[in-house]
C-alpha cells in the first residue's frame, strides 16, 4: 500500500487548525467550514511518479469552544474525496485499478491552554489526529493516514487592533511505523471592512520514513467575519 502513502505526504502541513495562541471565553465557540480542491497530477516533490494520475479534494468543519477562560477544545473532521484515472508510464509503484475514494479523514481533537501574559498571547497545544480514515485495497487509495498522531505544540503571538500575527513550531509522533514530522509557521491579518485579509506560510519536515522530505508553503486567504 506504499502508493496510499504517498499520496498523502503532501499533507502532513495542511492538516489541523489549532495553532493560534487566543484561547475562546468561557463557553465561547466558533464554527468555519473550508475546502480544497487539488487538480490532476502524477508526481510528488516533482520526481517521484506516481502509478496513476490522481485529483483530490478536501470538505474540513473546524470548530472550537472555550473550556474554560484559559482553556478550548478543538475540533476538526475532514472529509476527503479522491480519485485516480490514467496510467503513468515508467512509475516504479504497482499499478493499481482506477478509483475514486469519498471518506472521512483523521478526526482531530485539540486542548488549547493560554498562558497568563501581558504583552503578547502564548499558548501550548496537544492534538490529537485518530486513526478514522478508510482505505480502498483495489485502488489503492486511502482517505487519511492509517495511525494514531500526537502534536504538540507551542504558539505566541499578538493583536494590534485591526491587525494580528503570530507564529507556531510543533513536533508530531505517528503509530503504525509512518514517519514523524517537524512543523512550524507564521500567520498575519488585517482587517479590511467585514473581511480579514490573511496571509500565512508552513513549513514541514519528515524526519523518518520513506525518505526525508522538507515542505514549504507561503499560502493566504480572506475571511468574512
Amino acid at each position: 500500500m506504499r502508493y496510499a502513502v504517498l499520496i498523502l505526504l503532501c499533507c502532513a502541513v495542511s492538516s489541523g487548525w489549532s495553532q493560534s495562541p487566543w484561547a475562546r471565553s468561557k463557553a465561547g465557540f466558533y464554527l468555519q467550514a473550508s475546502g480544497n480542491f487539488i487538480p490532476t497530477y502524477n508526481t510528488l516533490f516533482d520526481e517521484v511518479l506516481l502509478p496513476r494520475e490522481v485529483s483530490e479534494g478536501t470538505f474540513q468543519l473546524y470548530g472550537e469552544y472555550g473550556i474554560s477562560k484559559h482553556t478550548t477544545l478543538v475540533v476538526d473532521l475532514p472529509l476527503r474525496f479522491l480519485k485516480t484515472g490514467e496510467a503513468v508510464d515508467g512509475s516504479g509503484f504497482q499499478n493499481n485499478n482506477p478509483g475514486t475514494l469519498r471518506a472521512l479523514g483523521n478526526l482531530g481533537v485539540a486542548i488549547r491552554h493560554q498562558f497568563n501574559t501581558e504583552n503578547f498571547a502564548l499558548a501550548a497545544t496537544l492534538k490529537a489526529s485518530l486513526p478514522t480514515a478508510k482505505t480502498d485495497d483495489a485502488s489503492g487509495l486511502r482517505s487519511d493516514y492509517d495511525a494514531l498522531t500526537l502534536l504538540p505544540m507551542l504558539s505566541v503571538g499578538k493583536g494590534w487592533g485591526k491587525a494580528y500575527g503570530y507564529a507556531y513550531a510543533g513536533y508530531g509522533y505517528r503509530s503504525n511505523d509512518f514517519y514523524d514530522f517537524a512543523n512550524a509557521g507564521i500567520e498575519a491579518g488585517y482587517k479590511v471592512g467585514p473581511v480579514w485579509l490573511v496571509g500565512f506560510s508552513r513549513v514541514g519536515y519528515a524526519r523518518r520514513g520513506w525518505r526525508q522530505h522538507t515542505i514549504s508553503r507561503p499560502l493566504y486567504r480572506a475571511v468574512c467575519k
